[in-house]
């Protein structure tokens, strides 16, 4: 079993597909074929089902592989840049943040500006994506950081808090509840949700907070972005309960915000990378710029 087998399997299973993985390779299709498939009779055990020329997938065993080696081969990549940190060389780099468009746009643009300034000659790539789909992506070794409010990690997963927000309503000023000194979960009931689609994590608090209290809710949208829900809000085409943070650079003159941690809770925003994975010292930095800011 040798590298050149492995990164072809590797590159093979995360396209699923022999050519591209040859074109992202720089090798020909044959070419990594047969590092496969020596690579299969090394093993004894079939990594690849192949239902056509086009059209295959990860055996069970093949899925087990992946898993173990896709962090070591992102370690092994690194090698040359962790070298050359240990002897005080500057060499360029790239880091991959991981984080959700809400985070994104609200939390991110200060760190980002600050971080660039710092080390312009880091590749600095921002992936958007749902929630359920970082865990995959931090595994994989295909991204450095993860920035999110997820709360429950696999053990894989190393969860660091680094600063928490209230959860809010939103309404209008002219909505019913604005003129409530208090307002309770029955009030809240009465009235319908506009929720957030890329808010997964407030979205099952909600849910699981008028659950627990025995109370119906009825939800009439799901809208992405904070432009978007501001525009629904002020139509009076509902209410909504957010992390303070998501309506941050938004102008919310014309809304009525109340702080509703009393009911939903706190926000808890939180750092995640595999356990015992080297971090260079731009994704150190990008941290501690992260969590300076966030908490100013």
């Amino acid at each position: 079993m040798d590298i050149q087998q492995l990164k072809s399997f590797l590159e093979t299973a995360k396209e699923r597909n022999f050519s591209k993985a040859a074109h992202n390779l720089s090798r020909t299709q044959p070419a990594i074929s047969l590092q496969v498939r020596s690579l299969e009779k090394e093993l004894d055990l079939k990594l690849f089902e192949r239902l056509g020329p086009k059209n295959i997938k990860l055996t069970p065993e093949g899925k087990s592989l992946f898993t173990l080696i896709s962090p070591i081969l992102f370690e092994f990549s690194t090698l040359k840049e962790r070298f050359h940190e240990s002897i005080g060389n500057s060499v360029k780099s790239r880091l991959k943040i991981v984080s959700n468009t809400a985070t994104t746009n609200c939390l991110l643009p200060d760190v980002i500006n600050i971080f660039k300034k710092k080390f312009p000659e880091t590749e600095l790539n921002i992936l958007n994506l749902v929630k359920k789909d970082i865990f995959s992506i931090l595994n994989k070794g295909e991204a450095d950081i993860a920035i999110s409010s997820i709360s429950t990690t696999p053990k894989s997963i190393e969860r660091t808090v680094f600063a928490s927000f209230d959860r809010i309503l939103v309404t209008t000023k002219k909505h019913p509840l604005s003129k409530k000194s208090r307002i309770t979960l029955s009030d809240l009931a009465k009235h319908p949700f506009i929720l957030t689609s890329d808010d997964t994590d407030i979205t099952n608090v909600i849910k699981d907070v008028f659950i627990k209290n025995n109370l119906k809710y009825k939800v009439v949208m799901e809208v992405t972005g904070g432009k978007t829900l501001k525009t629904y809000i002020e139509m009076n085409m509902g209410i909504s309960i957010l992390n303070e943070y998501y309506l941050a650079k938004e102008n919310t003159k014309d809304l009525f915000i109340k702080n509703a941690s009393s009911l939903f809770g706190k926000a808890e925003m939180s750092l995640l990378t595999r356990k015992n994975r080297y971090l260079s010292k731009q994704g150190r930095e990008f941290k501690n710029i992260l969590i300076s800011e966030v908490n100013k």
